[in-house]
């Protein structure tokens, strides 16, 4: 994390201040509220992950799934185009791709 320190703190979905943040992980939060909070301009530049079914589709980023043992990972192609984020190949070697708009994306590598 290059020297950065990790500092936890709950989210108040009624207060959409992520100011400061660069990671933002949502779990149990109403799908209305995600939405809201995902398509404010001033976030796109902070990593949204999530375990939410409908998280890619709202425009999060990544999503970590629970596959049997395993943790699946898929990302949202076009939200982090969006953003001012960059990813590695490794990662998305490793993930699956979902790309908004295109349904059968989601599971392709």
């Amino acid at each position: 994390m290059q020297n950065r320190r990790l500092k936890y703190r709950e989210f108040d979905p009624h207060d959409s201040e992520l100011k400061g943040c660069d990671i933002t992980f949502f779990h149990h939060i109403a799908d209305s509220q995600l939405g809201n909070t995902i398509q404010q301009p001033e976030h796109s530049n902070i990593l949204m992950v999530s375990d939410q079914k409908q998280f890619l589709q709202q425009g999060g980023m990544i999503s970590l799934q629970q596959q049997d043992q395993r943790i699946e990972i898929t990302i949202n192609r076009t939200a982090v185009e969006r953003s001012q984020l960059y990813f590695s190949a490794l990662l998305y070697q490793l993930a699956q791709v979902f790309e908004e708009g295109d349904e059968e994306s989601e599971g392709r590598r």
